[in-house]
């Protein structure tokens, strides 16, 4: 028994060692039919699905022998060695040239050429069986017909641009992003952080076609996480003509998406996408880097998002977003008086007056905080044009920076104040809330 193992295990040596199988018995399974060292071959060629590919072995690694740069992905190339320097069957099916007919071997769906150092190899690809999904095959210099899984006729007809390495964004982090924009037509919208120094808060703002607000960094910071994670899925034209772009969409550009971010030694950056038209099946859009190698598609529904963004969705629900390190004026005017606070930063300690009447930082904060926690409840479409009725409560203010800003509090319904803040109202307060702030603003009033 033991001797006719060690028999078999050297029988089927000398079938991968030689070359060749000359299995007889339709009942042959998982055949070794030639093996090569991977390293002694120098080209791979085949007929790829947009025409003959022909790859070669350069010091470098493997390139597209029509043209070096393409970015070729050497895993790919590692996969197409791995199937032919050791050719592995399933089974061998027939032997005899008058069975090629039978088998689609007579006019080969694809001719495989193995150059190596050793000994070139061709393969020739067949038909499909319909039941097993498995394709039929032979080998130059061989009548033996044999199958081969669907995986093998599967690579050997990829195009040059399905091995293509597909391009990735910049590695970037949401914390590396400075600003954003996505202009559509003449339609902008774009994000812009105003962290004034490294390790300040950082904040941001919305502009939408001319008008800023404040915006919601969490929901800022979401929707970046969502730019950084986009994935390229396929290359459909290497190095565009002006009309391939056209065709795609791509000139002039459905949408341009524009990041800036720094890197780790604050060196500034800008990536810019242009995203083009929907593919034909709809699942995916173009998209393009002026400085990338080809036009690439992406998943439709991971671009959507960005193609329909609007500001109010990411203003933020703060009332008046003024730290109190930012403040140094604020004048209130509200029913029963008007009051206003000053704020000296220029010795070591901040000096706080109230009506020119110099209070304690904790008297300060007993008002100011209440103010700063408000929030709104409903972002809402600018409601300016629908407000009659005179403010309950105007805030004007002035940063350290030197900016001024006016907001207001204006009656909108029976719940519910709107923030008008320089003009442009987003937000809807609790009447409630707005109460609350009256009432603990009442002892500070002139009246």
């Amino acid at each position: 028994m033991i001797a006719s193992a060690v028999a078999v295990v050297l029988l089927l040596a000398v079938y991968c060692i030689q070359g060749l199988s000359t299995l007889k018995t339709d009942e042959a399974e998982g055949v070794c039919v030639y093996s090569m060292d991977p390293d002694s071959i120098t080209a791979i060629r085949f007929s790829g699905a947009g025409g003959p590919v022909s790859l070669v072995r350069t010091a470098d690694g493997w390139c597209w022998e029509e043209d070096a740069a393409f970015p070729l992905n050497q895993n790919f190339v590692d996969t197409m060695l791995e199937k032919t320097a050791t050719l592995q069957v399933l089974r061998q099916v027939a032997e005899g040239k008058d069975a090629y007919a039978a088998y689609g071997l007579d006019n080969p769906s694809n001719v495989i050429t193995i150059t190596s150092q050793e000994q070139d190899r061709i393969l020739y690809l067949g038909d499909t069986n319909g039941t097993t999904g498995d394709c039929y095959l032979s080998v130059e210099g061989s009548d033996v017909v044999y199958t081969v899984d669907s995986t093998f006729p599967t690579l050997f007809s990829s195009s040059i641009n399905d091995m293509a390495v597909r391009e990735t964004l910049p590695g970037i982090t949401t914390e590396d992003i400075t600003a954003f924009s996505v202009t559509r037509g003449a339609e902008e919208i774009s994000f812009q952080s105003t962290q004034e120094e490294a390790g300040d808060q950082q904040r941001w703002t919305v502009n939408q076609n001319g008008a800023v607000y404040e915006a919601d960094t969490g929901l800022v910071t979401e929707l970046f996480s969502k730019i950084i994670q986009l994935r390229y899925t396929h290359m459909e034209v290497y190095q565009p003509k002006d009309e391939q772009l056209a065709e795609c969409g791509l000139k002039p550009a459905e949408a341009v998406l524009e990041v800036s971010y720094a890197l780790e030694d604050g060196t500034p950056q800008t990536y810019v996408l242009q995203i083009g038209a929907l593919s034909q099946d709809g699942e995916s859009r173009y998209v393009y880097t002026p400085d990338g190698q080809g036009i690439y598609t992406v998943q439709a529904d991971s671009l959507e998002e960005l193609l329909q963004l609007k500001a109010e969705s990411f203003l933020s629900m703060d009332v008046f977003p003024v730290r109190p390190e930012e403040l140094a004026q604020l004048h209130i005017t509200a029913p029963n008086g008007t009051v206003t606070f000053q704020a000296d930063h220029s010795g070591d300690a901040v000096r706080y007056t109230c009506n020119d009447a110099e209070i304690t930082e904790a008297e300060f904060n007993s008002f100011y905080f209440v103010l700063y926690a408000m929030e709104a409840e409903k972002r809402v479409g600018d409601l300016s044009d629908q407000l009659t009725q005179a403010p309950v409560m105007t805030m004007e203010y002035q940063r350290v920076a030197g900016d001024s800003h006016l907001t207001e509090l204006i009656p909108y319904d029976q719940n519910y104040y709107a923030v008008r803040t320089d003009g442009t109202a987003v937000l809807l307060v609790n009447r409630t809330t707005v109460n609350t702030l009256l009432s603990t603003l009442d002892p500070y009033l002139a009246k």
